[in-house]
């Protein structure tokens, strides 16, 4: 398991209440096969701009995890799904530098260090497999692809770190207990977002989760009145919600004896 470097001894004089950073690691998976309808649905209804990287929480989660009998068919939803058009990430307004930056960053990921889809090495040699993207958008690569990466295995990088950029590295299983702890493993904790129609699996998969915010067959749970904020990495304490205003109020101790 992965440690909370933030609440070591010697970290403690520097701990302060930190919402959720940009690296936080979001993840999503499916419980069964029954409930890809289900995703494809509600994926559809919002997912254009968020897979654009035009929203923090609608942009691609960390690691996809898909029921081992998961289909071709689903895959390629999903490749098609966020083929986005490169126009749209000329609306992802940050300084020419830092998509620079990030793009690069990008591409070490892939290990693909020229702009040029022939260089994608160790992601594949891996055994990973490129469905789509993969690579820079134009020649001076300030844009990169929404890529797709599937056969993915969890000792890869990419399945441990959090890219904030369009991947989508896809893992399957076959054990729901197992992909929960699978999730868990990590020093991340912002948000988890599942999908399962059995009541029962979805109390016992939310308990389970170790994140400060897990979306139930939806990724949209942003809201004023919501708690947001993550564990472990992700930082400490809320924003929003009543919980929020916590840490502008002073809180009054009242010990009474007999009257």
């Amino acid at each position: 398991m992965s440690k909370r470097k933030l609440l070591k001894v010697h970290d403690r004089q520097k701990v302060f209440d930190l919402p959720a950073d940009e690296d936080s690691l979001i993840r999503h998976y499916s419980l069964s096969p029954a409930d890809r309808l289900e995703i494809e649905l509600r994926r559809r209804e919002h997912n254009r701009l968020g897979f654009a990287v035009q929203l923090c929480l609608m942009r691609y989660p960390g690691r996809v995890l898909g029921a081992e009998e998961t289909p071709p068919a689903m895959l390629r939803y999903v490749a098609d799904q966020i083929g986005a058009d490169p126009e749209a990430f000329a609306l992802y307004a940050r300084r020419e530098e830092t998509r620079r930056d990030h793009t690069a960053r990008l591409m070490v990921y892939l290990d693909t260090r020229s702009a040029t889809a022939q260089d994608r090495r160790a992601a594949v040699a891996m055994g990973g497999a490129i469905r789509c993207g993969g690579t820079r958008i134009g020649k001076e690569g300030t844009l990169f692809q929404p890529t797709v990466l599937t056969q993915v295995s969890r000792e890869m990088t990419i399945a441990q770190d959090e890219t904030f950029g369009p991947l989508a590295p896809i893992i399957r299983f076959d054990d729901p207990d197992q992909v929960v702890h699978e999730a868990n493993d990590t020093i991340y904790g912002l948000a988890a977002y599942f999908y399962a129609s059995n009541l029962k699996r979805v109390w016992r998969v939310a308990g389970a989760l170790e994140y400060g915010m897990v979306g139930i067959n939806t990724g949209r749970m942003s809201s004023e009145a919501a708690p947001f904020g993550g564990i472990k990495q992700s930082g400490i304490g809320r924003e929003g919600s009543r919980h929020g205003l916590e840490d502008y109020l002073e809180m009054k101790y009242l010990c009474m004896g007999g009257i």
